[in-house]
């Protein structure tokens, strides 16, 4: 992952090179289905570097081009538990792609596909600690693109089974980071969806426990990706904490140390952006966070400054 991270172009450019190769070999086999899987992962390859590159259009389409042979792939082997996850990963691909181009409602489609695929996965093998794992992050996806169409009652059910699926992986693999960060993801993203429906006791202690499980997990600076994912983490900490300060009928003097708290966690993900940008580490959407978070720092000012 932290390859990527660090040269997009160069991961860009070597699949590129292996794509002719790839796609000479299936005409010349066209039921070997391991050249079929091949080719397919290349075409993610290279939409994943393009996505890193600020194209996501261009990841988009060649995302599609091997999701459209992964799913022939599992169309002829349904009980095949490799093209089941394939499949499932191309959908999580072009869901989160459509997020980022602001088509919701192409990407809620796509994270309803791989939740189905995933379920089955679950099904066949519930100890699985991948299987729990992609499990948890579609519902995950499902509920942060359900909060955006302000469904919160749904958001939140999917955000519960998010972190019930995490917290089952992280008892029996403490030592993977990214579990440790979709915790964090999942409790914010309740904390959120309690408070945006009143119920402000319970969103102040998913948010404490979100805080709590933050300051623990020490990030390693020198890897791109846990710095981009912290300062991420600190945002929806803070969002779930303008949600508590605008909450209906919040009284005065908890409305400010809500957007205090908020405001203190916006300043901690600026200074990571920031360290970010000094050090040349920051790339495709989180080129704007800095400026991002600064706007809604300025936001927690206006009340705080009444």
């Amino acid at each position: 992952l932290e390859d990527w991270w660090k040269d997009a172009s160069g991961a860009l450019e070597n699949h590129r090179k292996a794509l002719p190769i790839r796609e000479n070999f299936v005409p010349a086999d066209p039921h070997n289905q391991r050249y079929q899987r091949d080719l397919s992962v290349t075409y993610v390859n290279i939409g994943r570097a393009l996505v890193l590159r600020d194209d996501v259009k261009g990841g988009l389409e060649s995302n599609q081009k091997g999701l459209a042979i992964r799913e022939a792939l599992f169309s002829e082997n349904p009980t095949n538990a490799d093209f089941r996850r394939l499949l499932a990963i191309g959908y999580q691909n072009d869901g989160n792609y459509r997020e980022t181009l602001h088509d919701m409602h192409g990407a809620l489609g796509s994270f309803r596909r791989k939740l189905a695929l995933d379920e089955e996965s679950f099904a066949d093998d519930p100890v699985n600690a991948q299987t729990r794992e992609d499990l948890g992050y579609s519902c995950e996806k499902m509920g942060d693109l359900l909060a955006e169409r302000e469904d919160y009652l749904q958001a939140l059910s999917y955000y519960r089974r998010a972190l019930f699926m995490y917290e089952e992986v992280s008892a029996v693999a403490p030592q993977i980071p990214r579990v440790h960060y979709r915790i964090i993801f999942a409790r914010t993203g309740i904390a959120q969806m309690q408070a945006k429906r009143g119920e402000r006791t319970d969103a102040l202690a998913e948010c404490s426990k979100a805080s709590a499980w933050l300051n623990e997990w020490r990030e390693d600076p020198r890897l791109i990706w846990q710095r981009s994912v912290k300062g991420e983490l600190y945002m929806r900490l803070a969002r779930a904490y303008t949600a508590l300060a605008t909450s209906p009928d919040v009284p005065t003097t908890e409305q400010r140390e809500h957007w205090g708290a908020a405001r203190n966690m916006y300043a901690r993900s600026l200074d990571m952006w920031q360290d970010m940008q000094k050090r040349g580490m920051l790339t495709g959407e989180d080129s704007a966070k800095p400026q991002e978070v600064a706007r809604e720092i300025a936001k927690c000012d206006a009340p705080l400054q009444r």
